[in-house]
């Protein structure tokens, strides 16, 4: 079997709508194979063309072939979303214990201690493998921080911008990296039982959309780490996953770098020279004015 029918088999769900003939053929093909779904004998015999499959045996083979099944009741997922929920809640209502554990098992343990220590005294110092370490945590989905909040900081701070710029990028997609392979290999099998049938539908708008809205997530402010997370889970393609991750930060940081200079050498020096002389010359004209009505009122 070549390696184009093997995809197409992997994705009928997905592109079942666009690609009925194929679709057909596979259902022509296999009705010899030993799947639990009712085969129309007469047509095996007869040797039925493929225009002979219909769509309703095509949806019940896919259904079959790919382990699919429609759901038999609601109350199993709603049991899950209530579970999850509930975690959430206990977690958020009791962040000063949990915060508390947390640091307890940091203290205990001499490696991670180390580790934070180095990362602080980094930071703090503003080397660049902090910003690289920084920009690389920040960018891992569990904590989601925006990253162009310590960029300007750093950016203020004096460092070169053709360094600063690649050593955050390079940070960046390293931590949304780590976030695609754990979706990958992690999210994957969870996502297709949780959406069952669904999961090839939603992965064909991911192949369509992905990359836009990945190169826009990069662009402006969003919980990018989550998506990263998501296209790993519907196996999305890496090359194209790291090429609009670095063309949507490059893109982001350049304009940030860009927008401060031009505020800096052209905006603020016309808001002291213009506006704020004449804002001035208001006031005082308001001042005399308030004068002379309280005179005349006396």
């Amino acid at each position: 079997m070549s390696k184009e029918s093997r995809r197409k088999k992997k994705d009928f769900n997905a592109y079942r709508k666009y690609i009925q003939e194929d679709i057909r053929k596979l259902v022509y093909n296999y009705r010899d194979f030993p799947f639990s779904w009712k085969k129309d004998e007469s047509r095996i015999a007869d040797k039925a063309s493929v225009e002979d499959v219909s769509d309703t045996d095509a949806e019940e083979f896919m259904m079959r072939f790919f382990g699919l099944h429609v759901q038999k009741s609601k109350l199993g997922k709603l049991l899950k979303i209530i579970i999850f929920a509930t975690i959430i809640f206990y977690v958020y209502n009791n962040w000063n214990i949990v915060q508390s554990q947390f640091t307890i098992i940091i203290d205990s343990v001499p490696f991670i201690k180390d580790t934070v220590n180095f990362l602080m005294d980094a930071l703090n110092a503003k080397a660049l493998i902090g910003i690289f370490l920084l920009s690389f945590f920040v960018n891992l989905f569990f904590i989601s921080f925006p990253d162009e909040i310590y960029f300007v900081t750093y950016l203020l701070a004096g460092h070169d911008p053709l360094i600063l710029i690649p050593v955050i990028t390079a940070g960046g997609l390293l931590g949304l990296t780590v976030d695609y392979i754990i979706g990958k290999f992690l999210g994957r099998g969870i996502l297709k039982k949780l959406m069952k049938e669904k999961y090839y539908k939603y992965k064909f708008a991911s192949d369509k959309w992905g990359g836009p809205l990945l190169f826009l997530g990069t662009l402006v402010p969003s919980p990018v780490q989550w998506f990263s997370v998501a296209l790993g889970s519907f196996n999305y393609g890496y090359i194209r996953f790291i090429f609009f991750c670095t063309i949507g930060k490059l893109s982001k940081y350049t304009g940030i770098f860009y927008g401060m200079n031009y505020y800096t050498t052209t905006v603020d020096p016309f808001i002291n020279q213009a506006i704020k002389p004449t804002l001035e010359n208001i006031r005082q004209c308001l001042n005399e004015t308030n004068t002379s009505v309280t005179f005349l009122s006396e």
